[in-house]
């Protein structure tokens, strides 16, 4: 985005079509490559909130199997798990746990908490032990974790693939110029270099917003 304005400024009020149209393709680089980072921002933080979850929910079943009440076991587990403090602040209050975890459950990898919320419910009505239920939602959480990372493994090779095909017009570019066949001259130089140039970069670009949007599709919540 900075060297965008910067061509733009540069070329003050009298702007040539070339300068316009390097203004524009820095200007559509720099938007897709800060999506595309915050897309792997966004995809870490639900990988670390699952993991983080599934590691509470595993604490609060132990805790129940060593036989402290509901309540107790929450409030010992929120205090290691910030995921859990606003229900143990539910509990303490005598407000309702469930919808507190469900709320909880809003947050992006956070989708294990609306399972502990339904257990949660279940075992107020029923009546029963809760242990049981928790324990079974750590399993699935524990499952859905291990076909997570196998995900991720498998769609490595596809992000990566995506990358390097992204990069290889600017290889190509700079062995043109090293070469003396000046391809910035001819991109720039004429309306068909920059037909050429917006239709090949945006090809690049789309190819690979489209592979982050196929791995973000598969990447599903539990």
């Amino acid at each position: 985005m900075v060297a965008s304005l910067l061509l733009w400024a540069m070329a003050g009020p009298a702007r040539s079509p070339a300068v316009v149209v390097a203004a524009a393709a820095a200007g559509a680089v720099s938007l897709v490559g800060s999506g595309l980072v915050r897309r792997q921002r966004l995809r870490a933080a639900r990988e670390r909130s699952r993991a983080r979850i599934a590691e509470a929910v595993e604490q609060l079943a132990a805790e129940l199997a060593a036989g402290l009440p509901a309540g107790t076991a929450l409030q010992h587990t929120a205090a290691s798990w910030p995921e859990l403090a606003a229900a143990a602040r539910a509990h303490e209050l005598g407000g309702d746990v469930g919808e507190a975890l469900r709320q909880g459950g809003q947050a992006p990898g956070a989708q294990g908490l609306r399972l502990v919320a339904a257990a949660w419910t279940l075992g107020g009505e029923v009546g029963g032990s809760l242990q049981p239920c928790l324990s079974a939602v750590a399993a699935r959480l524990r499952f859905a974790a291990r076909r997570q990372r196998v995900i991720s493994a498998e769609l490595a090779s596809a992000r990566a693939t995506g990358r390097l095909v992204s990069a290889l017009p600017l290889a190509a570019l700079i062995v043109g110029t090293l070469i003396g066949a000046a391809p910035l001259g001819f991109l720039l130089g004429g309306p068909a270099g920059w037909l050429c140039l917006l239709l090949g970069l945006g090809g690049a670009l789309g190819g690979l917003w489209w592979i982050e949007a196929i791995a973000d599709r598969a990447d599903g919540e539990i």
